[in-house]
């Protein structure tokens, strides 16, 4: 595809100096990877966007035989805005939602209680009750409007990015670990993200005391400071004075959590 297939051109005048622009504006709807490529070629020929024209501006006509591909790679790169809330169906379609739960159903097997016993003949026959409860589900989900939603998609995103999977590294979904697993493969990774050694500790209790501790990321994610405990929560907050909480527990900055942890009553025995 070329420059000319994408672009309309059009002939303008700046509001202020008078002076002639050559403005181009997208003709039709293109992916996403072919945006970003559209834009870096662009740019690379001085032009930039403008909200005012919703076109490109240049000082001078574009050679409009520029060869332009979309690379798929592209579209790994995550947005700078931050992404609080996606559903299922905004990744993959219902078709290929229920052909996951077909292989979910085969995958997960053995993993249920209730279809993992001796009263099925073969696994075929418990794979097929499996498959029918997954799809029953569905459809209560869907008649109740509450299918697909993925209220932790932020943090399953940067568990993703860590290098870690949904099965070798627990993260907190409330319960909805499923809906992730179906899109996981469509998520995208944001590179160079990793854990550090600077820890924060939280001494939290009513009867006895307990210790949580958290690892902070490498770099900020949408603006806010990243942390990452044992129990697979992510805290995504906005650091003040080396410290923060989540309405519950406050964390501060803790050089040395393992003696912290040893004061931990409930390793201890020492309760208030």
């Amino acid at each position: 595809m070329k420059l000319k297939d994408l672009l309309t051109y059009e002939l303008g005048t700046h509001t202020q100096t008078k002076e002639e622009l050559h403005i181009y504006k997208i003709n039709h709807k293109i992916s996403k990877g072919e945006y970003v490529t559209l834009s870096k070629i662009l740019k690379k020929q001085g032009c930039y966007y403008s909200k005012f024209v919703k076109g490109f501006i240049s000082k001078t006509i574009l050679d409009d035989n520029i060869e332009i591909e979309s690379n798929p790679e592209e579209i790994k790169t995550i947005s700078k805005k931050a992404i609080y809330f996606k559903n299922v169906l905004d990744y993959i379609t219902m078709e290929e939602y229920k052909t996951f739960l077909e292989s979910y159903a085969k995958k997960n097997l053995y993993k249920s209680w209730n279809y993992r016993n001796t009263s099925y003949k073969n696994n075929d026959e418990a794979i097929k009750d499996y498959t029918t409860e997954l799809f029953s589900n569905l459809e209560n989900a869907l008649k109740h409007d509450f299918f697909g939603k993925l209220g932790y998609i932020r943090e399953v995103i940067i568990h993703k990015s860590l290098g870690f999977t949904l099965d070798d590294e627990r993260v907190n979904t409330n319960g909805d670990n499923i809906y992730y697993q179906a899109v996981w493969d469509k998520l995208p990774i944001i590179e160079g993200l990793e854990l550090t050694n600077q820890t924060y500790s939280a001494v939290w209790g009513y009867d006895q005391t307990n210790v949580d501790i958290a690892h902070k990321l490498n770099k900020k994610v949408w603006g806010l400071d990243v942390l990452k405990d044992n129990s697979g929560t992510y805290y995504l907050v906005r650091m003040k004075n080396d410290s923060f909480h989540d309405s519950v527990r406050y964390f501060s900055r803790d050089k040395n959590p393992a003696e912290t942890f040893k004061r931990d009553a409930s390793q201890t025995g020492q309760y208030r």
